[in-house]
């Protein structure tokens, strides 16, 4: 089996061995475990993190310092308001870098749909192609924040990188995510209280989910090599 990153490695990641159970709805009911234990302060990180995303400017590290929290969460640790805040500002600079490119390529992906919608021959296979690429980059999109609170590398290439590679090696947790995460947005601009959870919970599952998949990347790997 191909070996992850290096970056990738538990001890990098600063993780315990641990059981490792990646079936996304045992790890979506710990994300709901969670979620309750903080519930008070999530439900107030959600809305300053709702808040942020208004102002456009603080969106992308506010929901980075969002999964920071969801990560200390998962390691049992308290989080907090202030902690919010200290790591918004802390990770403002690499959290726009992932951010912005993310976001250009996503502008560029849904124009190239656009366009080829003109063309009748070779048009609709060029679109399918595109289509696939954005799910992709949704898909990227909805881990990569994830990554970035569970790894201690800051480039944002290897960021990018390790996010796809996740993606890849993954297919159906994280195609199964991503249909999740939507069905939850969908169910929350029908019941608008339920908004006040879902910044929280979709960070909690995302980055519990992510951590066991590093884990299980890594014992693959391992058994790989016996």
């Amino acid at each position: 089996m191909t070996h992850p990153p290096h970056e990738f490695s538990p001890k990098a990641l600063g993780m315990n061995e641990q059981e490792i159970s990646t079936n996304p709805f045992r790890v979506a009911w710990r994300a709901a475990q969670l979620l309750y234990e903080e519930l008070f302060s999530f439900v107030g990180i959600s809305l300053l993190t709702w808040a942020a995303l208004i102002t456009v400017i603080l969106g992308p590290p506010a929901v980075a310092a969002l999964h920071e929290m969801a990560r200390l969460a998962a390691d049992g640790r308290a989080v907090g308001v202030q902690r919010w805040w200290e790591e918004t500002r802390k990770l403002f600079r690499r959290a726009w870098l992932v951010g912005g490119l993310l976001g250009v390529l996503g502008v560029i992906g849904w124009v190239n749909v656009r366009f080829y919608t003109r063309f009748s021959h070779i048009g609709p296979y060029i679109i399918l192609i595109w289509i696939l690429l954005l799910v992709l980059w949704y898909l990227v999109f909805l881990f990569v924040w994830a990554i970035m609170a569970v790894q201690e590398e800051t480039r944002v290439r290897f960021l990018l990188r390790n996010t796809l590679y996740l993606v890849l090696l993954f297919p159906f947790h994280a195609f199964f995510s991503g249909i999740f995460v939507a069905v939850l947005t969908l169910i929350s601009l029908l019941l608008p209280i339920l908004l006040l959870l879902l910044p929280a919970y979709v960070a909690l599952y995302t980055t519990y989910l992510t951590r066991q998949l590093i884990l299980s990347a890594h014992e693959r790997a391992g058994s790989g090599n016996d």
